[in-house]
């Protein structure tokens, strides 16, 4: 275990995750004996949720970050010559890759069963446009260590001026991150405590923008939940109008069914009565036969003696 590996972890998880993961580190150092690794992995920054954002992007989308960094590049040359149409171009381009890079952090984040509030999108977004405008920022998120979003008082993507001084977030060990800028940060303690003042501020200012980003989050939380209530409600009253069709239809079905049985009851009796009717005219057709027959009889005679009748006459 070294801190490189300790700090790639660590910067990878959600802020909520990261102390008791740190605190388990430094004890596994302890055990193993080595105190000045302990001692490293302790002073690591929890880092805020714009800096877990953005070292997710890093993580997680690198090759959709490396052309925002290029570009930074040629925003700032473009600055620095006053080339006007050039520098419109690229900013435009900025815009739709910072905007593209929050939605898919955001995204990211949901998937992962956080929800980003306002705050920490428009956070994240200002980091990424620090990092465009200033080299040293653009080390910092490339290293995917943030503990806190990265600000930038130069051009920010809008054109004009060359790129002012800049307020950096602390990445581990106070460098952009890595095994030769770790190397570099433990042969400069001297120039650590020199800065621990600034540290400081930043900390606190950190520790503000998480507040707000926290009451953010709890009023976009508040509007869900109202959200999900109305939305309850209006699902329970579908569902009582839907059980009233289904229940009217079941009604309607249930007497169907009787009216079917009724019917096919009727075309039974109907059946037998015609098979009845059947029977009794095969059994009436030769008494039918000996009257037509007998009728006829009569008929010949009646014309018999009606001749003999008119002979006589």
């Amino acid at each position: 275990m070294d801190l490189d590996a300790v700090a790639d972890e660590l910067y990878g998880l959600w802020p909520g995750e990261f102390t008791a993961a740190r605190t388990a580190r430094e004890k596994e150092a302890r055990a193993a004996g080595d105190k000045e690794l302990a001692g490293q992995v302790k002073a690591l920054g929890k880092p805020t949720t714009v800096a877990w954002l953005a070292n997710r992007l890093v993580r997680d989308h690198g090759d959709e970050l490396q052309p925002l960094l290029e570009l930074g590049d040629a925003l700032r040359e473009a600055t620095a010559v006053l080339q006007g149409e050039e520098l419109r171009s690229l900013s435009q381009q900025q815009h739709q890759l910072v905007a593209a890079l929050v939605r898919q952090a955001r995204r990211d984040a949901a998937g992962s069963g956080h929800r980003v509030g306002e705050d920490a999108a428009r956070g994240l977004e200002e980091t990424l446009r620090a990092a465009l405008a200033d080299a040293d920022l653009s080390a910092q998120l490339a290293a995917g260590r943030l503990t806190g979003g990265l600000q930038h008082a130069g051009f920010g993507g809008s054109g004009g001026g060359a790129p002012g001084p800049a307020r950096r977030a602390a990445t581990s060990g106070g460098t952009p991150g890595g095994k030769a800028a770790t190397q570099a940060t433990k042969g400069k303690a001297s120039t650590g405590k020199a800065t621990k003042g600034t540290a400081g501020t930043d900390a606190a200012a950190d520790r503000a923008r998480e507040r707000r980003e926290r009451a953010a989050a709890r009023k976009q939380a508040e509007r869900d939940l109202a959200d999900a209530r109305k939305q309850a409600a209006a699902a329970a009253t579908a569902h009582a109008e839907a059980k009233a069709v289904v229940d009217e239809a079941a009604a309607a079905a249930t007497a169907a069914a009787a009216r079917v049985a009724e019917l096919r009851a009727e075309l039974e009796q109907v059946s037998r009565d015609q098979a009845a009717a059947e029977r009794r005219r095969r059994s009436a057709e030769p008494e039918v036969a000996a009257a037509t027959k007998a009728v006829r009889e009569a008929d010949r005679l009646v014309r018999a003696r009606t001749t003999e009748l008119e002979d006589l006459g």
